[in-house]
């Protein structure tokens, strides 16, 4: 579905080369034009300006490990054990690719089952059915509030190793906030 919708006619797509956003229709272009090569999903990406808008989440047919909302709420909680660190992302600049060293968040997704269930239990996500496959439907901003006040009380990275593709993983600074 996903890349059926970024294919189609009209749709603009921010540039991250790591994780792109689609976007079609008035604000499209305000929606895909900021995405900061550094914490891709923070408050320089698509996923804040939806925030920001008071935009909606919609998944067809995909388990809670896929919300991308949830990762704004990642970025925008102190929870313990929150890390950051350094990745390599590629730059094509004149045919050429180049690679750049960015700061960026250590996000994951180990526990957005559970804080799916949260948001359920909290009655802020309406379901449906979107042909055969069963859907669901929120706001972002009550699931990225509901999403932080779970990482909050309960996620605890401080015994996690970082993955794969991070150097220099340390305590996440302040200004990732």
């Amino acid at each position: 579905v996903a890349e059926i919708f970024r294919t189609s006619p009209d749709v603009l797509r921010s540039e991250h080369p790591l994780t792109s956003f689609s976007a079609k229709g008035a604000g499209a272009s305000d929606v895909t034009g900021e995405h900061a090569r550094s914490y891709r999903f923070g408050m320089q990406s698509p996923l804040w300006s939806v925030y920001k808008r008071g935009g909606k989440v919609l998944q067809i047919g995909t388990p809670w490990s896929t919300c991308t909302a949830f990762h704004l709420a990642e970025f925008l909680t102190p929870y313990r054990g929150r890390m950051a660190g350094k990745i390599k992302l590629p730059a094509y600049v004149n045919g050429q690719v180049s690679w750049t060293v960015e700061e960026e968040l250590v996000y994951t997704e180990f526990d957005f089952e559970e804080i799916g269930r949260s948001c359920e239990e909290q009655s802020i996500v309406r379901y449906g059915m979107v042909g055969d496959a069963r859907a669901w439907l929120s706001d972002i901003q009550g699931l990225v509030e509901s999403a932080g006040a779970w990482l909050s009380a309960n996620r605890d990275l401080t015994r996690a190793l970082p993955p794969p593709g991070y150097s220099a993983v340390g305590t996440a600074p302040e200004a990732a906030l």
